[in-house]
């Protein structure tokens, strides 16, 4: 039963490096295909939580046949990043236009980098456990 922390540490830590490599996957594969356009931002959606509010973009792009999508941001800032009116950059998949995304690094890398520290901190502290644990054991 002593064992137990440690071994969830361990079990935790594997699901969180398991959902990097996925994200990681998932971005680089949206990367492979994306196309570059400029978009537009056409609104800022407020979001509000008891500790404020926070503003995201949703960008309008033509596609190289001239037809329009719109997308919203996973990005979601106060005071707001852009500002209505303002070009920004997106990369879509060819095939699904409205799964496009801004082009800026965090939001395409900010799943897998979160979840990549939230595993190695949680492994690091799986290590102390353990060896608090071997520590324990030899007192003995």
């Amino acid at each position: 039963m002593r064992r137990l922390p440690f071994q969830l540490a361990v079990l935790f830590c594997w699901l969180l490096a398991s959902g990097a490599v996925v994200t990681a996957v998932g971005a680089f594969r949206f990367l492979k295909v994306a196309q570059p356009a400029t978009g537009r931002v056409v609104a800022l959606r407020e979001h509000t939580s008891s500790d404020g509010s926070t503003y995201s973009p949703t960008i309008e792009f033509a596609d190289p046949t001239g037809r329009i999508h719109v997308i919203e941001s996973g990005l979601s800032a106060s005071p707001p990043a852009y500002r209505v009116g303002e070009a920004v950059r997106v990369l879509y998949p060819p095939d699904r236009p409205t799964d496009g995304k801004l082009d800026h690094p965090v939001e395409l890398w900010a799943a897998p980098l979160v979840l990549g520290v939230l595993s190695l901190g949680l492994g690091l502290f799986g290590g102390f456990l353990r060896m608090r644990e071997l520590a324990v054991d030899r007192r003995r």
